[in-house]
């Protein structure tokens, strides 16, 4: 009985994994499935594998890193249009007194995601 205990603990213990749906074309999904049997795993293991590699080389890359920096632009003057500042190292994070809007930059721009 306690060792039942034990284990229902243990797996209580462990974060649940979140279950995602993928499609995939058939040629891929049969070279997963190929390459999995050659390899003696899992077709699951060998996708989260290769999706933590592939997100591992991914953010290393200037590209990745201009594209975090354009995002984080964005978001900013998307929050400044509520007339809030959203760093919080530079003051309360009220709107302005006047209750006017936020000044936004020519640069900024108006993009729409």
């Amino acid at each position: 009985m306690a060792e039942e205990s034990q284990r229902r603990n243990r797996r209580e213990d462990k974060p649940k994994p979140i279950v995602v749906s993928v499609r995939f074309p058939d040629l891929l999904l049969q070279q997963v499935h190929a390459y999995a049997a050659v390899m003696n795993t899992t077709a699951n293991a060998f996708i989260r594998e290769a999706v933590a590699d592939s997100l591992r080389e991914k953010i290393r890359t200037p590209e990745f890193k201009a594209a975090t920096e354009a995002h984080l632009r964005r978001a900013q003057a998307t929050v400044a249009v509520l007339g809030v500042n959203p760093d919080p190292h530079s003051g309360s994070g009220a709107a302005p007194a006047d209750g006017g809007a936020a000044e936004t930059t020519e640069d900024e721009g108006r993009d729409v995601a």
